[in-house]
């Protein structure tokens, strides 16, 4: 009887910290990530990751994703950015 076979497939959704409509489609890091992302045959089905980027010169935070301010004597702006360097802005003195 047709169709000889059971089962689906189904698409793969786009790992941690990367977003998209799911690997197929392809997936990018969020913004203040850096990595790559590529789907492949086996489970589980990409690689590469997606890493947090530290917080730039005159600024301290734990990452970009996770906030940066300026240093005392300091202003500025950090956000994060999905082009390196993966974040906009600066701390200037």
């Amino acid at each position: 009887a047709s169709p000889f076979f059971s089962g689906e497939c189904k698409a793969v959704a786009c790992p941690l910290h990367s977003v998209g409509t799911d690997l197929p489609s392809g997936c990018k890091c969020k913004e203040g990530y850096k990595g790559t992302i590529t789907a492949t045959a086996a489970d589980p089905f990409f690689m590469g990751s997606c890493t947090p980027v530290a917080c730039p010169e005159h600024s301290t935070g734990t990452n970009v994703p996770g906030g940066c301010e300026c240093l005392a004597g300091y202003s500025g702006t950090i956000t994060g950015d999905d082009e390196n360097p993966y974040y906009e802005g600066s701390c200037a003195a």
